[in-house]
């Protein structure tokens, strides 16, 4: 039985979009994270038509809207894109909220819980017209129906997709995706064809994509790419209409950053945030802390499945491939690699579409090797990681598993990780482990356990046990009304993870059991000597670091510490501070 032909598919997806506007309505975050910034842009410019402060704002009860209002400028890293396509659904929510206000008579700020949810519904549709494009594209490659069908629902219900969609739909994700699909479902539509037109086109659908993500600006290599391998002269001019029609779209964020930053061109997350000269290749693709190929085993499947079998309908492998590496070099040369909270490797949608049409190549591989019932396997067989996904993806609604912790497959299923971290990112582990001298399976738990300075800047030995190396006793003591951990042999090491590098004043609370016994203390981070002291029991101990002493991504810090009048005594630590 053929489940999945044309008009079959439709109302398919019908009910998928359905059911998604549902749950966005009930349980979606209608803003959070990034979406919070984008939405700010998005409310500005409907209400006010600019990006400044205004004083008839000076009561909302939003705080991170003020915190970006700097210099009475609104001040965000994220791309305006967004909220230029979120517009009309904000403009719909601002007509139902009027209707709405007719019978309670309060003042409409633009934060009302409408707002949110509406945008959140643009971005399903966006994410849903995308997953049809490509579905009629598959169709349009001479693929069975079901085969198309299936290899969409399984992107979506299997990958990362579905809670950028329906629960933290005011990210910019979902909109990415649409925009990355429209672009390649247009190219491989004209790109045998000679015509500045479609060219001047694409360069629209390319621009609206670095809108919604500035690392979308690689896809420009596809069409490069297919230039190189295809010259000729003609088409050579031709072609050169893709760049003011990208550049007409992008001129919108150059604008953007001049009003708010006084630049037409900058990296608005600053200078340090890019790391050119040092790419965590490994840690971005296997880390279990969002690694690309180890947080949805789909992802992996559908890019290598598209490598190999692409070619066979007349692909462009090349330019894919460039764009893949490309992407990847940028999104592993970022700061924060791991992209912070995070369900999977949320940075690589634009790579999405290709998964789709690798996983229905395999798909349609598999096909044919299965003589019975095949349809029926496969299904089943996807069912698996769908169901798989789905756990995942409940684990982390319900901060079973923490968003800015370290998710790994084996913890999902049996936590029995903690010794050499997830089978998956084995590869990564291994390595950290090696260049870093840390335990295998350590580098997980502390790139998940990242000390940042605005959040996260507290080690307490006696329960962040995540941070202990060696050299620390396994029972917790209570003294003076906490719970200590106490220093086995006078010398123990802790491990850490930095957000960022930048100066530090480093403060460590020593406790030992006799009141007022002298203590001299030894410090070494990495390689570097901070220095002796001697302290009193009870007494801080304050270090001033410079940043040139951190290294990325992992610090080790030696502490040896005794009591010269008592060498018996057993010294604990009640916390390390950075400030």
């Amino acid at each position: 039985m053929i489940i999945f032909e044309k008009i079959t598919f439709k109302q398919v997806i019908l009910l998928m979009t359905m059911a998604s506007l549902w749950l966005l309505h009930t349980s979606g975050d209608k803003l959070g994270g990034d979406g919070h910034d984008y939405f700010l842009y998005c409310r500005n410019l409907f209400f006010y038509g600019d990006l400044r402060y205004h004083t008839e704002d000076h009561d909302i009860a939003d705080e991170r809207f003020h915190q970006n209002m700097k210099n009475g400028i609104l001040q965000t890293p994220f791309p305006i894109g967004p909220a230029l396509a979120w517009l009309p659904f904000y403009a719909t929510a601002h007509a139902v909220t009027i209707i709405d206000n007719i019978w309670h008579k309060e003042r409409i700020t633009g934060f009302e819980r409408n707002y949110g949810e509406f945008i959140g519904y643009g971005t399903v549709i966006y994410v849903f017209i995308g997953l049809y494009i490509l579905y009629l594209f598959l169709l349009q490659l001479q693929m069975p129906g079901f085969i198309a069908g299936l290899a969409v629902s399984l992107a979506y219900l299997g990958t990362f997709l579905i809670n950028y969609t329906i629960f933290e739909s005011s990210m910019s994700h979902g909109l990415s995706f649409f925009f990355i699909t429209l672009f390649l479902y247009l190219w491989f539509r004209w790109r045998a064809e000679i015509n500045y037109k479609k060219y001047l086109l694409l360069g629209f659908a390319l621009g609206g994509a670095i809108l919604m993500r500035y690392s979308n600006a690689v896809f420009i290599f596809i069409p490069l790419f297919d230039l190189i391998i295809h010259f000729n002269w003609n088409k050579l001019f031709h072609s050169l209409a893709i760049i003011p029609g990208t550049m007409t779209l992008f001129s919108l964020q150059m604008i953007t950053w001049k009003v708010c930053f006084g630049k037409f061109i900058l990296i608005p997350q600053g200078e340090s945030y890019m790391q050119w000269f040092n790419p965590k290749w490994m840690e971005t693709l296997f880390s279990s802390c969002h690694g690309l190929f180890s947080s949805h085993a789909l992802i992996p499947l559908g890019l290598i499945s598209y490598v190999v079998l692409a070619r066979r309908k007349k692909l462009d492998v090349a330019g894919v491939l460039a764009t893949s590496l490309a992407l990847l070099y940028i999104n592993a040369a970022t700061r924060d690699w791991y992209a912070g909270h995070a369900f999977g490797a949320r940075r690589f949608d634009a790579l999405l579409p290709f998964v789709i049409m690798g996983l229905a190549f395999m798909l349609q591989g598999l096909e044919s090797l299965l003589a019975r019932k095949q349809q029926l396997i496969l299904t089943l067989i996807s069912g698996l990681f769908i169901i798989y996904n789905l756990f995942y993806l409940d684990y982390y609604r319900h901060n079973t598993l923490k968003r800015d912790r370290v998710i790994t497959p084996i913890e999902i299923l049996s936590h029995s990780y903690e010794k050499t971290g997830s089978f998956f990112n084995l590869p990564a582990n291994l390595y950290l482990s090696l260049r870093y001298h840390i335990p295998l399976g350590k580098s997980e738990i502390l790139l998940g356990n990242y000390i940042d300075h605005s959040h996260n800047s507290i080690i307490d030995p006696a329960i962040n046990t995540e941070y202990l190396i060696d050299g620390w006793e396994q029972q917790v003591m209570p003294l003076a009304g906490c719970s200590i951990r106490r220093i086995k042999e006078n010398r123990a090491r802790v491990a850490f993870a930095l957000f960022e590098t930048s100066d530090t004043n480093m403060k460590i609370k020593f406790v030992a059991s006799k009141p007022q016994i002298l203590l001299a203390i030894k410090l070494r981070l990495n390689d570097h000597d901070l220095g002796s002291y001697t302290i009193y029991n009870s007494e801080v101990l304050q270090v001033s670091v410079s940043r040139s002493l951190f290294q990325q991504p992992f610090n080790i810090l030696t502490i040896e510490a005794q009591a010269p009048e008592d060498s018996t005594e057993k010294i604990a630590i009640r916390w390390i501070k950075f400030l």
